[in-house]
């Protein structure tokens, strides 16, 4: 560390507890990096001063204003070096602790491109509100992408993410540049009082997608199938007219047919909600029956039916955002270049074949595969080539077959 500029980087190990009571935010600058363990701000004036702050799996920090109500005990949007806003926030698996109080506090974390990103790993912000205002803002939320491959559970339990003004019961987390696609954070699911469901973002900061979002792209058929045309087996017996659109954020809670291949933007399954191919695995023009999210985004809750057999579940070149609050079992094959990401409590069951080129991230919960190399394997003349297998979290279970893996 150079001390003459005040430049100290901070790792902490172990699993203890690690409590500040004083005020470092003119102090420390570098980085602070969680792997294990809390690190805990709670006092009348513990504040750190750390540029960047990194949670790491297995890390958590506390920022604990129940009873010393203290604004901005990260330091604020700007570290003592600059002017310009410099502050960032990398989730990589671990826990951020925002716990409110007796009066109004906000937490600014930077203001600029990279505020906020959610890097590897299952991240988790568990989101405690107060009696009055409890506020999270930061700059930029970084796209999900290829490299920025975490996902992030905004959760505060028997609160409201939300919503509304800033006030008792509600926790805002507001983020200027929140980086949606179509209306929704694919990497992002929320928790509350009202449920479980994929995030938006208004005035009042991120909060959960509605049935009252239909200008959003909430979308719940109302007839048989689920597809952007009408299936001429539908318009041949009077069935029930409900199409889908291509920005669409489907909710499911009984099972829809997809009859030919078919692009929305994400798909929540709740408890009865599932997916089925019908009239066989190819389209009329002989190509693979496909459920396309451009998001890539899918949410299982417990109770869900699952995706059936009879045809492919794809995000093209994005990752392929596998939600699990309750168990998912999909028995379609995957297709694309981006990636899986697998997190969540419960179990995904893998009964297809993966024909996804790149890797799969295991983040949290449990993996099973139902069948010798279910992930990509391709037999050459010389070498195999596999896909890599990224375990941050969680189980990888081989459940009595063999997987080849890079």
């Amino acid at each position: 560390s150079d001390y003459t500029s005040g430049l100290h980087h901070v790792t902490k190990i172990g699993s203890g507890n690690w409590s500040l009571s004083l005020d470092n935010s003119v102090n420390f600058l570098g980085i602070l990096q969680v792997n294990n363990g809390s690190v805990i701000l709670n006092g009348s004036a513990a504040r750190v001063g750390f540029v960047t702050t990194i949670l790491a799996e297995g890390g958590a920090l506390t920022l604990d204003n129940s009873t010393n109500v203290l604004a901005n005990r990260l330091g604020g949007t700007t570290s003592i070096q600059t002017a310009t806003s410099d502050r960032a926030l990398s989730n990589r698996g671990g826990i951020l602790n925002f716990i409110g109080g007796s009066s109004a506090v906000t937490e600014a974390l930077g203001t600029g491109a990279t505020a906020v990103t959610n890097f590897e790993g299952a991240s988790r912000w568990n989101l405690t509100a107060g009696t009055a205002g409890s506020t999270i803002t930061f700059g930029t939320l970084v796209a999900a992408s290829t490299t920025n491959r975490g996902t992030l559970t905004l959760d505060t339990g028997s609160g409201l993410l939300g919503g509304g003004a800033a006030g008792s019961g509600r926790v805002n987390v507001i983020a200027t540049t929140p980086g949606l696609i179509a209306n929704i954070r694919p990497d992002m699911i929320g928790i509350d009082s009202s449920g479980t469901g994929f995030v938006t973002h208004d005035a009042n900061g991120f909060r959960l997608l509605n049935s009252a979002d239909t200008a959003l792209g909430y979308f719940a058929p109302a007839g048989l199938y689920l597809g952007t045309a009408t299936p001429a087996s539908i318009t041949a017996s009077g069935g029930t007219v409900s199409n889908a659109a291509a920005t669409s954020n489907v909710a499911l809670a009984s099972s829809k047919s997809v009859y030919g291949s078919t692009t929305v933007n994400s798909l929540n399954l709740s408890s009865g909600g599932a997916v089925a191919y019908a009239d066989g695995v190819f389209n009329e023009a002989g190509t693979l029956k496909t459920l396309t999210l451009t998001s890539g985004a899918v949410l299982a809750k417990s109770g869900n039916g699952g995706i059936g057999s009879g045809g492919a579940l794809t995000a093209v070149a994005n990752l392929l955002y596998l939600h699990t609050t309750g168990d998912l079992t999909t028995s379609a094959y995957i297709l694309g270049s981006g990636g899986i990401v697998k997190d969540g409590v419960g179990t995904l069951t893998l009964n297809q074949v993966s024909l996804n080129t790149a890797a799969f991230f295991q983040n949290e919960g449990t993996t099973k595969i139902g069948a010798n190399n279910t992930l990509l394997v391709v037999p050459t003349a010389t070498v195999v080539g596999v896909a890599d297998l990224v375990v941050n979290g969680g189980t990888f279970d081989l459940n009595g077959f063999n997987q080849a893996v890079a």
